[in-house]
């Protein structure tokens, strides 16, 4: 590398890196300001998620620019085009990953719940958009991806066979969550008499709070197989007897 071709590759990674910083301190506030002024949260994560991203998208692009302007052998500009485009993807990836997650986390601003059930939703959703990005970046790579998924069928079918009641319970809180019959925050009472406030339904357990500092933990295939109580279901108000002794010489 020439002297010349450093002070240019110099240049455009500098270049990138005030863009971006630029992006960053002036463009995004003004854009979160505007998405703090909406209903919807899901705005405001979007714009937060792309935010730290800015930077390191403008400086990887600068390096790229840069680089075409190195005259090296045509394999290392591959190598260096190769790993740029790793980059991208998986920041892509993780960014869409927080973003999907997130969204399942955001609570309603009129019934202050969670839109979603529990955690369970945005796990299931980190999985798969890493696989796929996983998937994208062997595809970029030229590495052919059938076998893997191929293979991945013939080695899921033995772990699931392995895995039977770990499987029973992921499996028992997709379908909790999916009916949406009990709802992070809900009080709730199960047919043995314990009750509480559901914390969170993960892959395998659901977390039921008793009083502060007390936690039951219930597997979630035993949560879709007993009778539950759910008292803020179809909404919080509920009605309950009260009996009162009056005594027969009192004046009605």
């Amino acid at each position: 590398m020439t002297l010349d071709e450093l002070i240019q590759f110099s240049i455009f990674v500098a270049a990138g890196f005030l863009i971006g910083l630029l992006l960053n301190k002036l463009v995004a506030p003004r854009l979160l300001k505007i998405a703090q002024k909406s209903k919807w949260a899901g705005d405001d994560l979007i714009i937060r998620t792309l935010t730290t991203w800015l930077i390191p998208w403008f400086i990887v692009l600068g390096v790229f620019l840069g680089w075409k302007r190195v005259d090296m052998q045509e394999k290392y500009h591959q190598w260096i085009e190769n790993g740029i485009a790793i980059f991208y993807i998986l920041s892509l990836t993780i960014m869409l990953a927080r973003i999907l997650s997130g969204l399942t986390a955001i609570r309603d601003t009129r019934s202050g719940k969670i839109s979603s059930s529990s955690s369970i939703v945005g796990n299931i959703i980190k999985v798969i958009v890493y696989c796929l990005g996983i998937l994208m970046i062997l595809q970029s790579l030229g590495i052919k991806i059938t076998p893997i998924l191929t293979a991945l069928g013939v080695g899921g079918l033995a772990v699931a066979l392995a895995l039977q009641d770990t499987l029973s319970n992921l499996f028992a809180g997709i379908q909790i969550v999916s009916t949406k019959k009990i709802n992070t925050g809900d009080y709730i009472r199960l047919d043995s008499g314990q009750e509480g406030f559901v914390e969170d339904v993960n892959w395998r357990y659901t977390s039921v709070r008793v009083g502060a500092n007390s936690i039951f933990i219930v597997p979630n295939s035993k949560i879709a197989s007993i009778i539950v109580t759910n008292f803020d279901y179809p909404n919080k108000e509920y009605v309950f007897d009260i009996s009162v002794g009056v005594d027969y010489n009192s004046d009605l």
